[in-house]
Formats: C-alpha cells, sequence, structure tokens
C-alpha cells in the first residue's frame, strides 16, 4: 500500500476522534484547511455574461441557472479590473490571479515590433501545431505567452500515483482553453476548429488527441450538420421576452434572422461554422463534449480530482454582432439555463453532490449598442478605427514629414516600425500629434503613453489604475485609450463590444457551490476576480498561483466551517 494510503488511515482515525469529540465536548467545528477538497470542480465560464443578465432575468430563471442561484454562494459585486476587459486577460486572470502586467496577457491579440498581429495564444513553433483532419496545421497555439502560473499548473504537480489530479478545458476558443489550463504540459486544453467542426488541440500539449475526443468527435456528426433551426424556449408572446427593444435589429452588423428560421451552415462569410457558433447548439455541444470528458476520465478513486473549466463563447459571438439586448442573445440565455441543469442532472449521477465544487463566473460584460443609446438621449458615439487611423498617418507626415503609420486595437495604439528610427524628439512630437487627434474623437475620453501610465498613482478602486496594471513591455502599445462611457472606437460599422472599464463591461455574475459545504449565502462585499484563484486553491488543497497576492474571497472560507464527512 502506498504512503498516501497510509496517510489517508490516519487522516480517518483523526476525523473520528474529532467526531467522538464533538459529541463528549460538544466540538462542532473543524478549520477550513481540514477540510476535504471535492473530487470535481467545474468551472463554467459564461463569456460575456455581464451581473445586469442577472438583474434582468432572474424571474425567469426555472433551471441551472436558477439552480446556483438559490443554492450556492452568491455575490453580487465581483468584477474585473481590466481597462478593456476581454477573452484572453479574463480567462487567463480566473487562472493566474494575477493582472495583465504579470500575466502578460494584456489584451487577446497584439502587434510585434514589425506590425504583426499576434494572438495571445499565438505559438509559430512545430511543437505547438494545431492537430487538423489530416495531420497538423501550420499555425501553432500554446500558453507560450503566458508569464505566470496558474491554479491549473499547481493542481497538476501534485498528483501522485494514488491520487492522481488532472485538469482540463474545454471551449469554442483557443486562447480561453488555453488560458484556463496554463502552461502545464499534462493538463488537456480542447476548443472548436471552425474549419471542421470538430474539437482539437495543441501538439504542445498531446502527441495524439486522446481516444475519448476521437470518439466524441466522430458521434458528434458536425460534418453532416448542413443547416439548424434555432427554436424559442418559451412562445414568442410569452412574458420571458417582453422587454424594451428585444425586436430591434437596427445597428446588428448582420441581418441573417438567426431565430425561428432555417439556416445554412455555410450562409456566413466569416466561416463554414461562424453562425452555429452563436446558438444554443454550439453550448450544447460544449456540453456534451464535457459530459464525454467526464465519463472516460472520473475514476473509482476517491482521492482523484480533477478540475474542469467549461468556456461557453456563444453568447459573446451572438452579443456583438446583435447586442446584448437583442431577442436572440436573451433566448440563448434561457436555453443555457435549462442546459445547464441538464448538465448538473448528468454530473450528479457520476459523482456524489457533496464532492462536486462548481463555480460559474464570466470573462466580462457586453455594453449596449451605440446607436441604440444614442436614439434615448445618452451622449453615445461610434468612431471608425480606420479613419482616425488614416487621419493620424496624415496629420504626422503633414507636421514632421515622416511617414509613420498608426494601428489601433483598443485601448492599445500601435506604430509602424518607422516610428522606432525617430529620434526622440521627433518621436515624443509624434506621440503628441497622434493623442491630439484621438482626445478629439468623441469615442475617448483618455489617452496616456506607456511611460505617462508609469508616473501617474492612481487609487486601485479608480478605473483608470486597470490600464496601468493591465499593460506589458512589448504587448502594449505606445499609446494607451480610455473609451468614454458609451463610445466605441472601432473598426465595425455595427454591433458592439465590451472595451471600456465599465459597469456593463466588469460586473460579472459570481457564484460558488459545493452542497454542504458552500451554500445558502448572498455576498454583497465587492470583490476581484482576480481573487478566485486564490480562492480555488484554497479549497482544493493545493500551492496557490505564484505570482498572485490577491486576498480570499470573503464569505466563503471562514476562520472555521462546519465540519462534515
Amino acid at each position: 500500500m502506498c504512503m498516501h494510503r497510509e496517510l489517508r488511515s490516519y487522516w480517518v482515525l483523526f476525523i473520528s476522534f474529532f467526531i467522538v469529540s464533538n459529541s463528549i465536548f460538544g466540538i462542532r467545528r473543524l478549520p477550513t484547511t481540514l477540510l476535504r477538497p471535492p473530487r470535481l470542480t467545474i468551472v463554467i465560464v459564461v463569456d460575456a455574461f455581464g451581473y445586469h443578465y442577472v438583474q434582468k432575468l432572474l424571474p425567469y430563471f426555472n433551471y441551472g441557472l436558477k439552480t446556483l442561484l438559490d443554492k450556492g454562494v452568491v455575490y453580487t459585486n465581483a468584477y474585473w479590473p481590466h481597462g478593456t476587459p476581454s477573452t484572453g486577460p479574463g480567462h487567463a486572470g480566473l487562472n493566474t490571479g494575477v493582472y495583465g502586467k504579470d500575466s502578460g496577457i494584456v489584451c487577446n491579440s497584439w502587434l510585434d515590433g514589425q506590425g504583426n498581429k499576434v494572438e495571445c495564444d499565438d505559438d509559430t513553433s512545430q511543437e505547438a501545431a494545431v492537430f487538423g483532419p489530416n495531420g497538423f496545421y501550420k499555425y501553432g497555439k500554446s500558453p507560450k505567452n503566458i508569464m505566470s502560473a496558474g491554479v491549473s499548473d499547481s493542481l497538476a504537480l501534485q498528483s501522485q500515483p494514488c491520487a492522481k489530479t488532472k485538469v482540463f478545458s474545454i471551449s469554442l476558443k483557443s486562447r480561453a482553453a488555453i488560458g484556463t489550463v496554463g502552461k502545464d504540459k499534462k493538463n488537456q486544453p480542447f476548443w472548436f476548429d471552425p474549419a471542421t467542426g470538430l474539437m482539437t488541440s495543441s501538439k504542445y500539449y498531446f502527441d495524439a488527441l486522446p481516444q475519448w475526443l476521437v470518439k466524441f468527435n466522430k458521434t458528434s456528426n458536425m460534418s453532416k450538420l448542413k443547416t439548424f433551426k434555432w427554436n424559442l424556449l418559451y412562445p414568442a408572446d410569452s412574458e420571458y421576452y417582453c422587454f424594451e427593444g428585444i425586436r430591434d435589429n437596427g445597428s446588428a452588423r448582420s441581418d441573417i434572422i438567426m431565430i425561428e428560421s432555417e439556416v445554412a451552415v455555410a450562409s456566413s462569410k466569416s466561416g463554414l461554422y461562424a453562425l452555429f457558433e452563436k446558438t444554443p447548439m454550439a453550448n450544447q455541444l460544449l456540453f456534451d463534449c464535457a459530459k464525454a470528458c467526464i465519463k472516460a476520465n472520473l475514476g473509482c478513486n476517491r482521492d482523484d480530482r480533477i478540475l474542469l473549466w467549461i468556456s461557453l463563447s456563444p453568447l459573446d459571438k451572438l452579443a456583438h454582432v446583435y447586442g446584448p439586448e437583442s431577442m436572440a442573445v436573451i433566448d440563448l440565455i434561457y436555453q443555457l439555463d435549462c442546459q445547464l441543469q441538464g448538465f448538473i442532472h448528468f454530473v450528479d449521477k457520476y459523482v456524489k453532490r457533496s464532492d462536486v465544487l462548481y463555480v460559474l463566473t464570466a470573462d466580462h460584460g457586453m455594453g449596449p449598442i451605440s446607436e441604440r443609446l444614442d436614439t434615448q438621449g445618452y451622449p453615445a458615439h461610434r468612431d471608425d478605427s480606420h479613419l482616425v487611423e488614416k487621419k493620424i498617418g496624415q496629420e504626422i507626415e503633414s507636421k514632421t514629414g515622416k511617414s509613420i503609420q498608426a494601428y489601433i486595437k483598443t485601448p492599445n495604439v500601435y506604430f509602424s516600425s518607422d516610428f522606432d528610427l525617430l529620434t526622440h524628439d521627433q518621436q515624443q512630437e509624434t506621440l503628441k500629434i497622434a493623442k491630439a487627434i484621438l482626445l478629439d474623437q468623441a469615442s475617448i475620453k483618455n489617452v496616456w503613453t506607456y511611460q505617462e501610465l508609469d508616473t501617474l498613482n492612481f487609487d486601485l478602486s479608480q478605473i483608470e489604475s486597470f490600464f496601468k496594471n493591465q499593460r506589458y513591455p512589448g504587448r502594449s502599445g505606445k499609446l494607451i485609450v480610455q473609451t468614454a462611457p458609451f463610445g466605441q472606437l472601432t473598426k465595425y460599422k455595427g454591433g458592439t463590444t465590451h472595451e471600456g472599464p465599465y459597469e456593463v463591461n466588469t460586473h460579472v455574475p459570481l457564484i460558488v457551490y459545493r452542497h454542504q459545504f458552500f451554500e445558502h449565502k448572498v455576498v454583497n462585499t465587492k470583490v476581484s476576480m482576480l481573487q478566485l484563484a486564490n480562492t480555488l486553491a484554497q479549497i482544493l488543497h493545493i500551492p496557490k498561483p505564484s505570482a498572485s497576492t490577491s486576498t480570499i474571497l470573503p464569505g466563503i472560507l471562514p476562520a472555521e466551517q462546519d465540519f462534515i464527512l
């Protein structure tokens, strides 16, 4: 028998002594650090699920969301401390518990010194090639750009022959899957390949895709999907859809009607499965993949532990195009409510309820469409980033004689490589010209140089501090912009985004639930989403992420807690 088994015997003796002491001496509590960690931890990240949806739709939740909100520890004031909340920084933050200045993931993508776009999970090495239908693609994905370890890495390092730990992540987006599993090569991220409709991964983590995933891809029948029909969960004329502007499709990025009609999978210019990725069916595919993962990997050993991240991206993809208040978005959330209940019922069949920890949250929220706000009297404005780039370039050439191109990827403004050939004074003059033009846009509130943010002192509660903490050398721009509360600086003519440090973008749901352990509590204290990683580490009895200094979430891990076998 291995040493772990012997230690567990001593553990049982200690617990037995404590229970006897409880009856004799009236002792009722054990320190939190002695609570048995869950066998299965499931973190569900609903991409773009702002807290305003909970406030708006709470009376209409009937299934899984209602279950977690009714039974769990609910944080009503959980916020992302990000100047530009987005998928990459959000998922990396959930895992590492640190700001972008430490994780290195400042945005979904940035520009390198030659002006080339770099996705936050890009890796050009052959060792990181992505699995394709006939071998590997020419591009690669890995956690190379993540500069801090995370809770997933900590758990992977705790694996022992007699008590194995495994970390999985399932998502539509590679950056979400990789951001949450982190750097350890034993961890297993999977994401949706929009070219084939199959779940895939990277050679960085695998020599070959696991057989359970190969089997799942064969049975999902995505290759046979030619059309789909999205039926509403409830009657169209019912109270579930009785909201102002819910049927207003003006200023959307697309005129395709997604609901109550037969839609061809290949009818999108953005990719074969781009429309499918915006539907409840895509969420169901991810839940089904998660079920297959649990069935294949959860053994009978009670000391084995699994951490499973499920990142649901359809809401984000849909809301960007049609706005957060559209009928399709509202119904997608209702469908998610129902799908989540089915997933919870599935888990109940495989794991004792008190052995499962659920976390539900989001990586960011989503702002309303500017044009719709404008018609309601708000000072909302959309500026075309391409036109602003052109104007900056023309003004620089007019005043300095230098041909320097600006590139805007909010909040960062980059310049072509010729900028680095300028003298210091010429660079300062160039930045001054660009700042003046940017500040002249109605969508912009503040503009700083990278160095200016170093000299400014903000309280951590000030949203300006979010931009200071979301910078990384070589990845952030020469200039950093803060959009106005109702402004958008974007290349898109319609739809919306989540590029500002404001309530609708940074305030997200956070629910932690474990039957008989963490339940039936509402915490109104304002918390940072960066606290979740260290809280998970505490619950799982593993070392905290190496660079995180965040405190544990309040209200969930008191000094003492009722002990339950």
